[in-house]
């Protein structure tokens, strides 16, 4: 997305546009647009230390799901808590934050990078292949992230703090998530990472599915814009015409689980 590229002079107004404090470090939470269970019980339980460090905020976006519980609990009124159930300026959530928590799909890790945000991620662990965990790993063993598996989750935001707490290790996260830095990651990680894991009749019905969200109005088109190249290339000696033709007449036999392993990519 090319808002979250510009960022430039938008960390006032991401305050703003939130109702937070101008003068607090912020926490950026997400875990999607249906939100994250275990991320959300994480901030829920931690209220007493939330509450003990009121020159930190956090912006919690809860999820469709889970908002009508969790808005609810005693973090959620807290005075340096803000709690939403989706976030409608992706942009200036990103350039208002100091440190993001979040899962660990292959366009969040993009987007990390190209904003430069020290992140902890928390891979869900109901992916296929475990594949947000080996994204974290990119990210962690090159110092460029903090992974937290999910079943200490519950100690996120400890690890949040300390890392607020110390410009130093604030920068050198900043710096080397920056340098793995590309427009095109996401592209870049699906091609190189997730096909690879793919027999082949397995990767025509991924592709296929993947191309019927290329066509008009489909939403990997904005997501990733040179994708569509891409699948030609693969398919280029895989009849691709035939390929092609099947997509645009539709068809009707697609893999749910392959199409599922797809989506939950970009979770």
């Amino acid at each position: 997305r090319q808002d979250i590229v510009e960022l430039t002079d938008k960390k006032e107004e991401g305050l703003k546009h939130f109702g937070l404090d101008l003068n607090k470090k912020t926490i950026l939470l997400f875990g999607g647009s249906l939100g994250a269970r275990t991320l959300n019980d994480s901030i829920a339980t931690n209220k007493d230390l939330l509450d003990a460090n009121q020159n930190v905020q956090v912006l919690w976006q809860a999820g469709e799901l889970y908002i009508e519980e969790f808005k609810q609990s005693a973090a959620a009124h807290l005075d340096n808590v803000k709690i939403l159930s989706f976030i409608d300026r992706m942009d200036l959530a990103y350039a208002m934050a100091d440190l993001v928590i979040c899962r660990a799909g292959a366009l969040t890790i993009s987007e990390l990078c190209l904003v430069a945000k020290p992140a902890i991620l928390i891979p869900s662990p109901n992916v296929a292949e475990d594949h947000q965990t080996l994204n974290a790993k990119a990210l962690s063993t090159k110092d460029a992230g903090v992974l937290v598996e999910d079943k200490n989750a519950e100690g996120m935001l400890k690890e949040a703090l300390q890392i607020l707490e110390n410009q130093h290790a604030v920068d050198g996260l900043k710096n080397n998530i920056k340098k793995l830095a590309k427009a095109n990651a996401a592209e870049n990680i699906f091609c190189s990472h997730v096909l690879e894991h793919l027999s082949n009749e397995e990767m025509k019905i991924a592709l296929n599915n993947i191309y019927q969200m290329l066509k008009p109005g489909g939403c990997f088109r904005l997501i990733v814009p040179n994708l569509e190249n891409r699948i030609k290339k693969y398919i280029e000696n895989k009849d691709a015409n035939q390929f092609i033709d099947s997509i645009v007449m539709g068809n009707k036999n697609m893999n749910k689980s392959i199409f599922s392993k797809i989506k939950s990519f970009f979770g």
